[in-house]
């Protein structure tokens, strides 16, 4: 993940980041990835296929439902709204990934105030 990263992220932001990533424990799972009304075939009521694997694979058990979190479109909303209430949250999962996410956008506009927190946090414990 750390590859994703912009190239202008400092090395204390980066620390502070692992720190906060959190645990892969009790286990890892297989998740889908993108699990989207669009991605759910239905017919007559009944689901018959689930499609659009390319984003699944074995992650800690908090990704599904960080990836349900964030909505594709505006019709996806109330299906992402249905599965947010079906699934634990995950409040460290979420603080962290927004936190990644903006890093990896443009730190400088996104992120100033977690590479701001990190300084402040290395000059603390100096």
């Amino acid at each position: 993940m750390e590859g994703a990263l912009h190239e202008s992220v400092p090395e204390v932001v980066r620390r502070l980041l692992r720190r906060r990533m959190p645990p892969a424990t009790p286990w890892y799972t297989f998740t889908h990835g993108d699990l989207s009304y669009r991605n759910i075939m239905v017919k007559d009521g009944c689901v018959t296929r689930i499609i659009d694997w390319e984003k699944a694979a074995y992650m800690p058990l908090w990704c599904e439902s960080l990836c349900v979190s964030f909505s594709g479109c505006e019709e996806d909303e109330a299906w992402k709204m249905l599965l947010r209430n079906c699934m634990p949250g995950y409040d460290a999962a979420y603080s962290f990934w927004h936190q990644y996410h903006y890093l990896c956008l443009d730190p400088n506009i996104c992120g100033r105030h977690l590479i701001d927190e990190a300084e402040r946090e290395a000059r603390m414990n100096e």
